[in-house]
């Protein structure tokens, strides 16, 4: 908007047009001192008008009259890359200025000068912009819940490489099969190891992911994974249960070490909860038993000690390996493995024997269930003994708490008679296709038939491939 002050000085212009005139006069003269933000006018009574325009690179003044202010873009620099061989031109990107004057300008002060640098891509570069270093991928080493006190805790510790100052988020899924990630919480890393505790309660099957700040996730899962033994029947001496250990420990492979104070703990092993492993080289049974005296002798309650030895057990519950569990309570009873979700196959041997049948007893390597079919399991492949019926094929039992027994499975080769059904695992029980699962967290029987054409121990490997 124009202002337009009389400053009583001499003549000035009148304005007209073929329709109009404007005619009017001052008298010189008028002494104060006049001004706003941007000008100071002094003047004396008396004074001389000054006749025609005065102007400058921000203002005009025409006769005795302020114009309004004028500000003048600065206009923008059309740039020619002076290096051989580069295109001229005005560039395609258009730079952001940024002026490191006072924000408040001085009415004809010139605005700084900006002089833009021309790469030899022809872009255009100021101010140079860090590029932000990426995050190193977290790695989780270790998976740990307090297992030396009865109850367990309900918490678990989860520990992974991390970047000193910058802020993690720890994720969970009750799946690695196509997992819905759910928010644990966030932490703060206070060094390069950091350890995040995950207060649940963790009473249900959980793994975990590391999450770093910009979204890279830890490759490397760690979990927590139950087991459930049913309550044994009055009258029963114990339930019996399969178990296997589907995840990796991360503090060791006893049985102190995986299993902890978890179970029914008594003066002797004809009240407390057993653990029984087999041996195949020696075809007989290691046996543990969890010995608590009720606080009478704090320093074992809670130790599984070895049925033939008397001492502490050094059982081991690796990965691949199955044992039977027997609770001798009247309630049923949960057992919780915890530890890091394998990311390589577990090789499972398997011995043959040149004339006699050999057991193995085998625990779902993998924390996910396999269906015992040709499409999911690769035994046929890795070198299972097939047969025209179960007295000369390889057989798994799976033995099954509900019903107190096992479902038997049995490999059939024809030797290319019936080739669609060569390599495919049949019920015992109904001659159809099984419609066995081996599941994790749970053991199973692996009955290899003699052949003396591949006597070995082992005489052959079977590999599960990763399924998540």
């Amino acid at each position: 908007m124009g202002v337009f002050l009389s400053l009583f000085c001499g003549t000035v212009f009148a304005g007209s047009s073929a329709n109009y005139s404007i005619e009017w006069d001052v008298l010189a003269g008028g002494g104060a001192i006049l001004s706003s933000s941007n000008y100071e006018i002094r003047s004396t009574l008396g004074q001389p008008s000054s006749i025609g325009p005065s102007s400058s690179s921000n203002y005009d003044l025409h006769g005795g009259f302020w114009y309004p202010m004028v500000v003048v873009p600065t206009p923008t620099p059309t740039l020619t890359p002076t290096p051989t061989g580069m295109a001229t031109g005005t560039p395609t990107a258009t730079p952001t200025v940024t002026s490191t004057a006072s924000p408040t300008q001085t009415p004809g002060t010139p605005l700084p000068t900006w002089t833009p640098t021309v790469t030899p891509t022809g872009m255009i570069t100021g101010t140079p912009t860090a590029t932000p270093t990426p995050l190193p991928e977290p790695v989780i080493t270790n998976i740990w819940r307090d297992k030396t006190t009865q109850p367990i805790s309900d918490w678990v510790d989860i520990t992974f490489e991390s970047v000193d100052g910058m802020w993690y988020d720890v994720e969970h899924a009750s799946s690695l099969i196509a997992p819905l990630w759910s928010w644990a919480g966030s932490v703060q890393a206070m060094g390069a190891s950091t350890t995040f505790r995950d207060l649940g309660p963790v009473y249900a099957e959980r793994y975990y992911r590391v999450v770093a700040q910009g979204g890279v996730a830890s490759q490397n899962r760690g979990g927590v994974l139950p087991v459930t033994v049913i309550a044994r029947s009055t009258g029963e001496t114990a339930q019996l249960a399969m178990m296997g250990t589907s995840l990796s420990p991360c503090g060791g492979l006893t049985i102190q070490d995986v299993l902890g104070f978890q179970g029914t703990g008594a003066w002797d092993s004809s009240s407390s909860d057993e653990v029984w492993r087999w041996i195949r080289t020696t075809n007989q049974y290691e046996r543990a038993w969890l010995f608590d005296s009720g606080g009478y002798y704090p320093a074992y309650d809670g130790t599984w000690f070895d049925l033939s030895s008397g001492s502490p057990s050094m059982m081991s519950l690796a990965p691949g390996l199955g044992c039977w569990v027997r609770n001798k309570s009247l309630t049923d009873r949960t057992f919780y493995f915890d530890g890091m979700v394998p990311q390589t196959e577990i090789p499972v041997g398997i011995d043959v024997h040149a004339s006699n049948m050999v057991l193995h007893q085998i625990g779902q390597p993998l924390p996910s269930d396999v269906p015992l079919d040709e499409a999911h399991t690769t035994f046929w492949a890795d070198g299972a003994l097939g047969g025209w019926d179960s007295s000369s094929a390889d057989e798994i039992w799976c033995y099954v708490q509900s019903l107190d027994g096992y479902r038997r499975s049995w490999l059939f080769d024809s030797g290319g008679y019936y080739p669609a059904y060569d390599g495919v695992w049949f019920d015992l029980s109904t001659g159809a296709p099984t419609t066995q699962v081996l599941s994790r967290g749970l053991g199973w029987w692996y009955r290899s038939k003699p052949d003396a054409t591949r006597a070995g121990a082992p005489s052959w490997t079977w590999t599960e491939p990763l399924p998540y």
